[in-house]
């Protein structure tokens, strides 16, 4: 004995008719010519310029057919139920009808597995063969078919049980799944394992620092007090890693305040030239934090995006930047460069290609935005502040290639350096800085003295 499979979500009003007695042949035909017409309409779909397999995907107008089969599997599921009742159909005849459509559905579920691939276009009338596979299995169910007794084995249900969920993450997992090769090992490094690197500025309880502050936000060699305090919107944020990696070879802390859209320039919030006004409330309350600590180290880093902050002629970081070194008379500044700013388009391109395995190239991956601000801060803070590029500390070839480090993209987004690269080239460039950062532990040990 078996029950009629229930009607799937989009033939709820059809059913609902049908039970006030509407026509329901007229039902079926309206439902089949609109599944009829969405196949149509996805497979004309390359003829225009603007739809793609790619774009189209999710369009309800192409995959509507695919739906509206279940509803009509579900219509005449209905129909047959209130017709004789519950369906007791044991005789063999019915049974080797079943067990013929069945594995029919079975094997054109299968075969669409294994021969539709992104050769051919899908959506469109491709995607009846899997769809009608799967309703000839709802329709034609009973328990003492092969296919039913194939799929409740123990192991298939469990894939049933969970499906929705899988189809939620299935797409992370036909990824990865697709890095499973004889050579996937050596992407393993590059692709993987930067997942699987401890999350320390990802957790907010492994001392996460970035808008909100919590613990003390210290890096590199966490043994020693803190002596550097670095201050900046999110440009001082992504230099993070770095500074982390820094103080663990020449054995020093750093204390990190940042918060994106705050440049932390007294005069500027005295004059009221607020860059981003929405930020106003949380920068002010920032800055009352660095306010109360800033006297406390003899080394004061500073970044920020410096061509963010135009007022009138002139950049806000060029004009009160200066103002604010003069006033810490006491500490050295050290003000670090903004990374040379990158195509965001030139990007998404890139990672495009490297997730499919692909190489992508291009010499149009800078656009030189930050170079006109850096060179004005730079000019302003002469004789002031300390103006510091680590990035300038690359090879040659490292420089030419850059952003592309390695094989690796170095951003996370057209201005902001990603952790897992910035790591990587930290260590290439920390070795020949040796004099510099020995220059600052010398400054902190004098101060200590003093």
């Amino acid at each position: 004995m078996s029950r009629c499979p229930p009607a799937w979500p989009p033939s709820v009003a059809a059913t609902h008719g049908a039970r006030l007695k509407f026509n329901r042949s007229k039902i079926l035909v309206t439902l089949g010519l609109i599944a009829f017409i969405s196949f149509l309409l996805a497979q004309l779909s390359p003829l225009s310029a603007f739809l793609t397999k790619y774009n189209y995907y999710s369009l309800i107008t192409g995959r509507a057919g695919e739906l509206l089969i279940g509803s009509i599997i579900g219509i005449l599921s209905v129909k047959r139920t209130m017709e004789t009742g519950e369906i007791v159909r044991d005789d063999k005849n019915h049974l080797a009808i079943k067990n013929s459509l069945t594995i029919i559905g079975f094997l054109m579920m299968l075969l669409s597995i294994i021969f539709l691939s992104k050769k051919h276009l899908f959506p469109s009338f491709w995607a009846v063969i899997p769809t009608l596979g799967v309703a000839l299995i709802i329709f034609c169910y009973d328990k003492n078919t092969y296919i039913a007794k194939l799929l409740s084995i123990k192991p298939i249900v469990f894939i049933g049980t969970i499906s929705y969920s899988l189809y939620l993450w299935h797409w992370p997992i036909i990824v990865l799944a697709r890095k499973i090769n004889s050579s996937s090992y050596a992407k393993y490094e590059e692709a993987v394992k930067p997942y699987k690197l401890q999350t320390q500025y990802l957790n907010p309880e492994n001392n996460f620092c970035d808008e909100r502050i919590i613990g003390n936000c210290v890096f590199g060699d966490k043994s020693k007090k803190p002596k550097i305090l670095m201050i900046g919107d999110s440009h001082a944020g992504h230099y993070s890693p770095y500074l982390d990696e820094a103080g663990k070879k020449y054995e020093f802390a750093v204390k990190i305040i940042n918060y994106h859209g705050c440049e932390f320039l007294p005069e500027q919030e005295d004059e009221k030239k607020w860059a981003v006004l929405s930020q106003k409330e949380p920068c002010i309350k920032a800055m009352d934090d660095i306010k109360n600590e800033i006297d406390q180290y003899p080394i004061i880093i500073y970044a920020l995006k410096y061509n963010l902050f135009p007022m009138e002629s002139e950049f806000l970081a060029s004009k009160y930047l200066p103002k604010m070194v003069s006033k810490l008379k006491e500490q050295q500044v050290i003000v670090l460069a903004q990374v040379p700013t990158v195509s965001e388009n030139k990007r998404l391109k890139f990672m495009n290609a490297f997730l499919k395995g692909k190489h992508y190239q291009s010499n149009e991956f800078l656009t030189y935005e930050e170079k006109t601000a850096n060179n004005l801060v730079k000019s302003e803070l002469k004789g002031k502040a300390i103006f510091f590029d680590p990035l300038s500390y690359l090879d040659e070839n490292a420089k030419k290639e850059w952003p592309i480090y390695h094989g690796l993209m170095a951003y996370s987004f057209h201005s902001h350096l990603n952790e897992y690269v910035t790591r990587k080239w930290s260590g290439e460039v920390l070795p020949k800085q040796k004099e510099f950062w020995e220059s600052v532990l010398k400054q902190i040990n004098n101060k200590a003295v003093n």
